[in-house]
């Protein structure tokens, strides 16, 4: 039966439809233990579940929904690997000058704890791409970090030496690993801090804001530690 469409008119096959069927099963699975533990009445729980499997599907089609949509937003679109050629010393490297442009967010909510990293080290994260419609105004902090994995912050270190070695591969924001045009915002998040650098064609810009007060716009890459 496999590519043959259901009767009940939804758009996927049957393989889709079981595909996400063992997406959900694992869901619920891992957060079933912990609804219990909170609710700690097994029993009555079960009883409140009898013969009400409508009402539940009524209640999850709105949420299942929305977490849907959300996950739509932000699109997979590749993994990199950045090793280091070099040994990363983050207040050297990280002021303005002729084609890099240090804004004073990063300045204060990111340098400070930044430590110096080894040649040699890697990097391994996934990139993903915000894609929302034209009508929309585009996605909050709060709804990309929902869309990524529960470990997505990196650390300032890490964040200075990955921004770096990108800039250092297109230091006159030629064609590479990262888009140079338009202006398009990458974005990394630490547990504090929003971390944005974009490449306008002749300048790469880098800064930071608290985490949870910015809203991007279709085209922006985000960068989360590799799964």
């Amino acid at each position: 039966m496999k590519g043959t469409p259901m009767k009940n008119g939804t758009p996927f096959n049957l393989g889709q439809l079981v595909k996400l069927q063992n997406f959900l099963n694992i869901g619920v699975a891992t957060v079933l233990p912990i609804v219990a533990a909170r609710l700690g009445k097994p029993q009555a729980v079960l009883k409140a579940f009898d013969g009400k499997g409508a009402v539940f599907a009524r209640h999850l089609e709105p949420v299942l929904e929305q977490v849907i949509k959300s996950m739509l937003l932000l699109v997979p679109l590749k993994s990199l690997k950045f090793t280091l050629s070099a040994r990363h010393e983050p207040s050297s490297f990280y002021k303005s000058r002729e084609r890099l442009s240090v804004c004073d967010g990063f300045a204060k909510l990111v340098l400070p704890n930044a430590k110096p990293v080894e040649a040699g080290t890697t990097f391994e994260f996934d990139v993903s791409e915000i894609r929302t419609p034209q009508w929309e105004n585009g996605m909050r902090d709060e709804e990309i970090e929902d869309s990524l994995n529960e470990e997505h912050f990196f650390d300032d270190s890490s964040v200075c030496a990955i921004i770096a070695e990108a800039i250092t591969k297109q230091p006159r924001c030629e064609p590479g690993e990262f888009p140079v045009h338009n202006v398009r915002h990458i974005l990394l998040y630490t547990r504090t801090s929003l971390v944005a650098f974009a490449g306008d064609g002749c300048e790469w810009y880098v800064n930071a804001w608290p985490r949870n007060v910015c809203t991007h716009g279709t085209g922006c890459w985000v960068l989360s530690p590799a799964k």
